[in-house]
């Protein structure tokens, strides 16, 4: 099933990419994808002077 949901979102994915560009950004093409993740921090309670 997993290889079958894959294949139908390649194929999605390229529908969405011009003919010409899918060398260069389709689905075959692979490029490397980064992630930038961010964790919220709490501002830390001020000590009395």
């Amino acid at each position: 099933m997993l290889d079958t949901n894959r294949g139908e979102f390649s194929d999605l994915w390229d529908s969405t990419i011009k003919p010409a560009d899918r060398e260069r950004y389709g689905w075959a093409t692979n490029p490397w994808v980064w992630v930038i993740s961010f964790e919220r921090c709490e501002k830390p309670k001020e000590k009395d002077a």
